[in-house]
């Protein structure tokens, strides 16, 4: 299922065994500015009854600091309802983005969503 959540930015989604799966694209300077990213998942969360979500970013090019502080404030939405957010498919650079932000080991990284439900890191934090 293809959601738009602004003009800018949409996700895909797609529920399996336990696990919500929730690709997100953005543009390319990585701008989610306006864009209540962390609402949006946490409401898909809540209508399809899960509380584990993986959130693939294959799609978005750059992590900046609005879209990192939603990833914060949906985390620990999650983590206060018992449930676990895990996050795929991030390029090197934004593993580094992560790494320099010091959230790394808040969200470590997986390599894509098989991995992310086995919880098989392919970047182990510092």
């Amino acid at each position: 299922m293809l959601l738009a959540l602004s003009a800018e930015w949409e996700t895909e989604v797609e529920r399996g065994p336990d696990w919500l799966f929730v690709k997100l694209r953005g543009p390319a300077d990585g701008d989610s500015q306006g864009t209540p990213i962390a609402d949006n998942v946490w409401s898909l969360l809540q209508n399809h009854l899960m509380r584990r979500v993986v959130l693939e970013l294959n799609d978005v090019p750059v992590l900046r600091s609005d879209l990192i502080g939603q990833l914060v404030r949906l985390n620990k939405q999650v983590q206060e309802q018992g449930g676990v957010l895990r996050l795929s498919g991030l390029s090197p650079r934004n593993q580094e983005v992560l790494r320099l932000s010091q959230l790394d080991d808040r969200f470590p990284q997986y390599a894509d969503r098989e991995a992310a439900v086995m919880a098989q890191q392919t970047v182990k934090p510092r």
